[in-house]
């Protein structure tokens, strides 16, 4: 039963995604949290994020924005190798407690110098290094890295077929780090990681076909805020303030 709603899972979360380019990866790790060891959770959760992004970037490939990706891989890749060496160092209440007023912030209140930041091609890279070091230690990293697109003024399709460019590299390294560093063994989980590929993939073909026919600019990014601040709410109040109210 765990397994079936794992996958099911996998599938409304890839079509969440393929509409608004974020909130499948944190509904799905949140579904995951409940279903499998909570070892396991980061890697697989990694693996259907990968194949999700993956669908999703190669069915809008000519809307990728090429210079935002590499400016976004320069602060990924040493930064995910940064996060590793955090892991267990970093309080994961603080740091979620960050995440959390960064994305009400920069998707609410981008003034000043901040809005500049995040709406120019340079703040990639530190795009890029802020999810780097999160999906390490975190996992769904994704709602981080929505605000600075929501700031550069591209159409829907750019965005989120950008941002899921970013996030396959960006699972891509999570994945070969927790397997070559911290040792996790995949082939444990290899039935349920098929299962939740195929899932993902026909997610994101039933997403990609609604974003196309049920929903136009105003309404996806109107959409997008209210998704992202919802988001931001869950981790504050549920990941935050009730767990360490019952600890």
């Amino acid at each position: 039963m765990a397994m079936v709603l794992t996958v099911l899972a996998s599938f409304f979360t890839s079509a969440l995604s393929a509409v608004l380019g974020v909130a499948g990866g944190v509904t799905l790790m949140a579904v995951m949290l409940t279903t499998i060891p909570t070892y396991a959770v980061i890697p697989v959760h990694g693996v259907a994020q990968l194949v999700s992004n993956t669908s999703r970037f190669l069915l809008m490939l000519k809307s990728v924005e090429w210079p935002i990706f590499f400016r976004f891989l320069c602060g990924l890749i040493p930064a995910s190798f940064l996060g590793v060496s955090l892991s267990g160092l970093l309080s994961e209440t603080g740091l979620k407690t960050l995440m959390a007023v960064f994305i009400l912030v920069s998707t609410w209140f981008p003034v000043g110098g901040l809005a500049r930041f995040l709406g120019s091609r340079q703040s990639f890279i530190g795009a890029g290094m802020l999810t780097g070091v999160v999906s390490m230690l975190v996992g769904a990293a994704g709602p981080m890295l929505a605000p600075f697109f929501l700031q550069t003024g591209l159409k829907r399709e750019a965005m989120i077929a950008t941002q899921a460019a970013c996030q396959f590299f960006q699972h891509l390294i999570k994945i070969v780090l927790f397997g070559v560093i911290l040792d996790f063994d995949y082939r444990e989980y290899s039935a349920l990681l098929v299962c939740l590929a195929v899932a993902a993939i026909a997610g994101t073909v039933a997403g990609r076909k609604f974003l196309q026919s049920q929903i136009n600019e105003e309404q996806f990014r109107k959409a997008l805020k209210i998704v992202l601040t919802l988001i931001a709410l869950k981790i504050l109040v549920v990941d935050v303030i009730l767990k360490q109210t019952l600890s």
